[in-house]
């Protein structure tokens, strides 16, 4: 088992993914870490992005609260955006195999989107705590393709890849691929019996972050009365 650490990472990127990993982590603490590693991720974005763009922040709910809205807290902090719009996505596994990295499908069974502004550049930046099979990942931005003008660009962000899961999606995206940046902390090589990626993120996201599929993210609920009140 190999983990091969990027150009983005510094030491306290990797305290923060030794935290993940680590199984006696609380889920206090392993909340506080993802949501680290969005502020971490919100500067490197930042640097990404041209004059007057719009950042869309597109994410499943799980991650929602923690990793996204890291991303969102420090882009807002950073006032680089002209504005910044959310997509959660509510997203069930199809599986045609026993193991996690097994061909798989991801269906939306729901999703909370804000109005993307039409006369404006986007920036899309879709949010995953890791990406191994690429399923959820390639299902939401597929729904997200036809918001999106010729020239957008895409960035798919995750703090710890399985390796090949980029080139992976990119075949899956001959069009875009083109279009896509790829950002990410650390690659790992190693799956389980599960196919659950080794050291990856500590296992499954929804126990280690004490999460629900169905609830809804207090980042959500609080995004959408204020777009109510603007309305």
């Amino acid at each position: 088992m190999s983990r091969l650490l990027t150009e983005h990472s510094t030491d306290n990127i990797k305290r923060l993914l030794d935290c993940l990993t680590e199984s006696s982590t609380a889920t206090e603490a392993y909340r506080r870490a993802m949501y680290q590693l969005g502020l971490a991720l919100a500067p490197i974005i930042g640097n990404k992005a041209g004059d007057d763009d719009e950042l869309v922040i597109a994410c499943t709910v799980e991650d929602a609260d923690y990793l996204a809205k890291g991303i969102v807290d420090g882009s807002e902090d950073s006032e680089i955006f002209s504005t910044i719009r959310l997509v959660c996505f509510w997203n069930t596994r199809v599986s045609t195999g026993e193991r996690w990295t097994d061909d798989s499908a991801s269906p939306i069974v729901k999703r909370y989107r804000e109005p993307l502004s039409e006369d404006k550049h986007h920036l899309l930046v879709v949010v995953k705590s890791i990406i191994a099979s690429g399923c959820t990942v390639r299902t939401n931005m597929t729904n997200l393709m036809n918001d999106l003008h010729a020239d957008d660009n895409i960035i798919i962000a995750a703090p710890v890849l399985l390796e090949g899961a980029d080139h992976e999606l990119k075949r899956e995206f001959p069009r875009y691929s083109n279009r896509f940046d790829f950002l990410y902390f650390a690659v790992d090589d190693k799956t389980n019996s599960l196919g659950e990626v080794l050291p990856g993120i500590g296992g499954d996201v929804y126990k280690r972050l004490d999460v629900t599929k169905n609830i809804i993210p207090e980042i959500v609920k609080t995004r959408r009365l204020r777009f109510a009140t603007a309305s």
